[in-house]
């Protein structure tokens, strides 16, 4: 008898345990939801302009979720725009692509009657609550920084075959690396700015188009985004 009220107590506490499991599996599926739920609902402004002050008649985004990552993130954008905003001009967006939130920032800076542009993104996991790092970001498609380069590289190599067809470059006097040195490039690989839009991935790329050959006649602000995958 006392090995039957054994196994009984033994039972109870494994129907105990099987519980709580089922629980904590039931509450993680339903925040996870919850969560997933959000991202199709793009009406809902995750992210708008509503902070009170305004630098001059630059609108701010700011993240309408509860969570320490999107009140640093917050906090970040309007330091950013405090200590830029006296004499530039910002513009941003933002995309809702599956679980992740993007957020591109542009900033546009005259000097000397040319205007230069800076670029700044944020890709937020929204089930795990992270700002994805640049590697992350690339990892989310499949892509590697090897992938990313020649990538890159094969899209200047573009760029320069158009222009000497184009007549701004002689091919004889200005080889590939020459053109790079005229777009005031030290790496292909550098200053990348990653977003996420609409589940495909665009890298922003800004290059110095002012020089003596013409090249602001041939480039466009568009020539600065590229679409990775």
């Amino acid at each position: 008898m006392k090995k039957i009220k054994k196994n009984k107590k033994s039972n109870y506490i494994i129907y105990i345990c099987l519980a709580v499991i089922i629980v904590f599996v039931l509450v993680l599926a339903i925040s996870n939801y919850m969560i997933s739920s959000k991202k199709f609902d793009v009406s809902d402004l995750i992210v708008n302009n509503s902070y009170d002050v305004v630098y001059d008649l630059n609108e701010i985004p700011v993240i309408n979720l509860s969570g320490d990552i999107f009140t640093k993130i917050n906090s970040e954008i309007r330091d950013y725009y405090a200590l830029n905003s006296n004499n530039d001009r910002f513009e941003y967006e933002y995309n809702v692509s599956e679980d992740t939130l993007s957020i591109l920032l542009t900033r546009y800076v005259v000097v000397e009657n040319k205007e230069y542009l800076e670029y700044k993104s944020y890709n937020i996991d929204l089930i795990n609550m992270k700002n994805l790092s640049y590697d992350e970001t690339l990892d989310k498609f499949n892509i590697t920084i090897d992938d990313l380069s020649f990538f890159m590289k094969n899209k200047f190599l573009n760029y320069y075959a158009d222009l000497i067809e184009e007549g701004y470059i002689e091919g004889n006097k200005c080889d590939f690396n020459c053109f790079l040195v005229n777009c005031n490039f030290q790496d292909l690989d550098e200053d990348n700015v990653l977003y996420i839009k609409k589940n495909h991935l665009y890298l922003y790329k800004f290059f110095d188009i002012y020089n003596d050959y013409g090249y602001s006649d041939y480039f466009s602000y568009n020539d600065f985004i590229f679409e990775v995958k």
